[in-house]
C-alpha cells in the first residue's frame, strides 16, 4: 500500500500496478530532488470562532522507500502537517462548506472534544471530524493511518498507538472486502501490537493468492520473517 504525502490528506493507492507505478515515482523524486521536506507559512482561519493564524504546510519532499504500514521516509513529513485552530483545536484537514460547519460546531466546543484536541494527534482528531461528517470509510481509514503515523513517534503517550491501531483494524474489518492493501495494513498493525498469531495467520492466507513473483508476495514474506522473531519494530519494505 502506497500513500501520497503531497496532499493533506493521504491518498491510498489500492492495486499492484498503481503501487509499482508508486514506487517507481518515488524512485525517481529520490534522485532528482534533494533530501529535505520543504514547508511553508500559509494563513488560516478558523471556520467556527474566526481566529486567523499562520501554520506551516510541506510543499515538498524527499522519499526514499516505505515502512511495512506505508509510512514514507526519507526528507519527508509524513504525516504532512495539517492546520489546528489555536482556540477549539478544530483540524483543517479540508476546506469545509456551511453545512459541514454547522454539523462540527457542537461536537468541537463541546467538553468532549475540548479534552480529545489536548491529547489526541491532529490526524486522529480529523478522522473524528470525518466520521461526524460520515465521510466515507476510505477517507476515514486514510486519516486512522495517519494518525498511526503520528502515535507511533510519540513515546510520551505509548497506549495511543495501540488505541489507534485496533480502532482502524475494527474500521477494515468493517468492510465487505477489503483489499489486499488493507489486509496488508492490518496485518502490519496486529504485528505492531505483539498480536503475532493474528498477524501470521492473516499473512499466512493472503500469501496463498498472491502471486509469487509480485510486490505483495515479498512483502508478506518479510513479514512472516519478523513475525518469527516476534519483532513489534518499525520495519522498512526491503
Amino acid at each position: 500500500m502506497i500513500v501520497k504525502v503531497f496532499n493533506k490528506t493521504p491518498v491510498v493507492f489500492e492495486e499492484e500496478e498503481n503501487m509499482k507505478k508508486a514506487l517507481t515515482l518515488f524512485c525517481v523524486l529520490s534522485a532528482s530532488i534533494a533530501l529535505a521536506s520543504t514547508l511553508f507559512p500559509e494563513k488560516a482561519k478558523c471556520p467556527i470562532d474566526g481566529e486567523k493564524f499562520e501554520f506551516y504546510s510541506q510543499v515538498s519532499a524527499s522519499i526514499m522507500g516505505m515502512m511495512l504500514d506505508a509510512k514514507p521516509y526519507g526528507g519527508v513529513i509524513a504525516p504532512s502537517p495539517i492546520a489546528k485552530c489555536p482556540k477549539d483545536g478544530m483540524v483543517l484537514y479540508k476546506k469545509f462548506s456551511a453545512k459541514e460547519i454547522a454539523t462540527l460546531k457542537p461536537f468541537v466546543k463541546s467538553k468532549e472534544y475540548q479534552s480529545l484536541q489536548k491529547s489526541e494527534t491532529n490526524h486522529w482528531l480529523a478522522y473524528l471530524l470525518s466520521k461526524r461528517l460520515s465521510a466515507p470509510t476510505m477517507t476515514q481509514i486514510a486519516m486512522m493511518q495517519a494518525a498511526t503515523w503520528e502515535a507511533a513517534d510519540d513515546d510520551k503517550q505509548p497506549g495511543r498507538y495501540e488505541k489507534y491501531a485496533r480502532e482502524l483494524i475494527q474500521t477494515i474489518d468493517s468492510l465487505q472486502k477489503p483489499s489486499v492493501d488493507l489486509n496488508l495494513l492490518k496485518g502490519e498493525l496486529y504485528r505492531r501490537i505483539k498480536e503475532f498469531d493474528k498477524a501470521s495467520q492473516l499473512f499466512s492466507e493472503l500469501k496463498k493468492t498472491i502471486d509469487a513473483e509480485s510486490v505483495y508476495h515479498r512483502i508478506i514474506s518479510q513479514q512472516i520473517e519478523w513475525i518469527e522473531k516476534n519483532d513489534s519494530s518499525p520495519q522498512r519494505i526491503q
